[in-house]
């Protein structure tokens, strides 16, 4: 995440106002957390208060990597507003080794959600196709938008870009929310399913709805990215501003693009925010506590001892070089398998070895809807990051293909042509010699 763009002087004029207030949100600054006047040190009071209440909650790491800050974020950003005070699960992202991003969510909160979404989706399994159906809704408004902010960029119109950009991400907002909340209710209801109203083939035709829904998810996403990476690139160009979108993306959240963007915030401090995030990482906060929330830290005196408390507790949670690699079955269809597994770690890749996965187990961190043409024949999959209605998880079944998710460490451990035995009943993936005749 850090370093590799240079120090150049990003940004020309400045606006008056430090505050940073997306679109329509107006929030009150009071109890956030404060900068002086470069934006350099966080007040020490709101450092103490911000560090004692993190390390007094029990945290868990997500199940995928986060592609940047500024995606999470947006997807984040008006959850307090739209879910109220008890309604989100608090958040925290951070880069782990400048190499890619690591979400955690506090673990009783994520209970307490999940619990709620048990509660009504077993007392009536249609509430999911409503929302399924109302999220498609947010979906078809958000590609309307798109689809306008295209035609602006392409006339070169800044202006109208803008105003389409604000209203744009005010909607993911609204179905970031929407994601979560349809996300946990599927989860319940494939956990339950024995348990829910309605029969036997409703509940599977719910599901199979959910998994459609799930599935495309990724490729709606991908298309909302073109659309805020062209923006951004248009307005570089024509505030002359010497940055790259990819800084953009990586170091700001969604409500200081929007007050970039909307001139609410000096430029000349987000300059500032840029070089610090690249130089000493950072950690985005949404916590209940408005103090911590939607907010980054990239004080290095609160964020070097908190990195070290979140890797301790990722040492705490597995040891990476165990001889059995521990997940969770997705899909069973024997008790167990063996062969030699071909490692392909995500979809850059997929798409740079183009695999015969014939007669392979495939090892890598999610699969994505990109995979699909890659599985025709695969023997079984094992991945380091997803759950029960993750892509994996759900191809799996449908392809009845033995698969192990959320292992978290099966592409760190394995190398292309080791042997391995998976036991579908345990969940476990024990190494077969030493791989010394591994082949590619």
């Amino acid at each position: 995440m850090g370093g590799g763009e240079g120090k150049d002087s990003y940004f020309a004029g400045e606006t008056d106002n430090d505050d940073v207030r997306g679109g329509a949100i107006e929030r009150d600054m009071t109890n956030r957390i404060e900068w002086d006047e470069h934006g350099e040190k966080v007040n020490e009071k709101i450092m103490g208060k911000i560090n004692s209440l993190i390390k007094s909650k029990r945290w868990f790491f997500g199940v995928r990597r986060q592609d940047d800050l500024f995606s999470y974020s947006a997807s984040y950003w008006l959850r307090a507003r739209l879910a109220g005070a008890n309604g989100f699960v608090e958040t925290i992202l951070f880069p782990r080794r400048k190499k890619y991003l690591v979400r955690l969510f506090n673990l009783n909160d994520a209970k307490a959600f999940h619990r709620r979404s048990e509660k009504i989706i077993l007392d009536n399994p249609g509430v999911l196709l409503k929302d399924i159906g109302e999220e498609y809704k947010i979906w078809k408004r958000i590609f309307k938008l798109c689809a306008s902010l295209s035609e602006n960029i392409e006339r070169g119109d800044l202006d109208a870009s803008q105003k389409v950009f604000l209203t744009l991400i005010e909607e993911c907002g609204v179905g970031g929310a929407s994601f979560f909340k349809i996300f946990s209710q599927g989860m319940m209801l494939e956990k339950n399913k024995d348990k829910a109203m309605g029969g036997a083939q409703r509940i599977k035709k719910i599901l199979e709805k959910h998994n459609q829904w799930r599935n495309s998810r990724r490729f709606k996403e991908v298309k909302l990215r073109k659309a805020y990476y062209d923006f951004i690139k248009l307005f570089i160009k024509q505030k002359k501003l010497n940055i790259r979108p990819k800084g953009v993306f990586e170091n700001l959240t969604a409500s200081e693009v929007v007050g970039m963007v909307n001139g609410s915030c000096r430029l000349s401090l987000v300059k500032k925010k840029i070089l610090r995030r690249k130089k000493h990482d950072y950690i985005y906060l949404y916590l209940k506590n408005r103090a911590g929330q939607d907010v980054v830290i990239d004080d290095s005196r609160l964020v070097n001892p908190l990195r070290r408390h979140f890797a301790s507790l990722e040492n705490q949670k597995s040891s990476s070089m165990e001889e059995n690699i521990h997940g969770y079955v997705a899909c069973q269809v024997r008790d167990k398998i063996s062969g030699a597994v071909i490692v392909v770690s995500d979809e850059k890749a997929l798409t740079r070895l183009k695999p015969n996965l014939e007669n392979k187990i495939l090892v890598t961190r999610q699969t994505s809807p990109y995979f699909f043409p890659y599985l025709r024949g695969v023997k079984a999959i094992i991945t380091d990051e997803g759950g029960i209605t993750s892509h994996a998880a759900i191809i799996s079944r449908e392809m009845e293909i033995p698969c192990i998710i959320g292992t978290r460490i099966a592409t760190k451990v394995l190398k292309t042509g080791q042997p391995v035995e998976m036991d579908l009943v345990c969940g476990t993936v024990r190494m077969l010699g030493d791989g010394t005749n591994r082949t590619k």
